[in-house]
């Protein structure tokens, strides 16, 4: 149903924007540098998923649909859920400490770039902790928007997988501007932090 698929893939934009401002947040409870060089790209990353959520809700929607399937809904309590989130933040913690020491900065990217794939917020968490003993805070906001990025990517995977094919084209349009917005933040980054 093509009407479903549009509001899935506004349903995913905001839930993509709400990741990018969360990246910020989280950062800036464990280091206020590492938010600095995050809250941009972020903030423009937010905005750019809602603006074209709010375009699709706008003008892509129909005006009289009215969408009556049920929504099942998770226990926010899952003590799973929790253990898995501890057992993956203490993995990849230990993956980030190990790829730095062995293999210096291309270890800490691989790993932003593979964690990503799993969860944003460890990484996050890990690579800020991280900044304020053995890294810079740039490279941290390095490796976390390597993560936002392969998990944007991941997410258009899964809606190529799960999906169909207007789902993903919405969501790839839509998310397309922020992988670069948060590339570029990459390149500037890496330039301001070298020089």
């Amino acid at each position: 149903n093509t009407n479903l698929s549009l509001y899935y893939a506004t349903g995913i934009l905001v839930a993509c924007a709400v990741m990018f401002v969360r990246v910020s947040v989280v950062a800036a409870l464990f280091n206020m540098q590492v938010f600095k060089w995050l809250l941009i790209p972020c903030l423009l990353m937010a905005v750019s998923a809602v603006s074209y959520a709010y375009y699709i809700i706008k003008r892509k929607t129909p005006k009289s649909d009215t969408v009556n399937e049920s929504i099942q809904l998770g226990n926010p309590l899952d003590l799973i859920n929790a253990a898995f989130f501890g057992l993956q933040y203490i993995v990849i913690t230990i993956t980030v400490y190990y790829a730095n020491e062995y293999f210096g900065t291309k270890g800490l990217f691989a790993s932003g770039i593979i964690s990503g794939f799993a969860d944003v917020d460890a990484i996050n968490i890990s690579a800020s902790k991280l900044s304020l003993v053995q890294i810079s805070p740039a490279m941290a906001a390095i490796v976390i928007l390597l993560a936002v990025i392969s998990n944007t990517l991941f997410k258009m995977g899964e809606c190529f997988i799960k999906g169909t094919r207007e789902l993903l084209r919405q969501v790839v349009y839509a998310l397309i501007p922020s992988i670069l917005i948060a590339g570029i933040s990459i390149l500037f980054i890496y330039i301001n932090q070298t020089t």
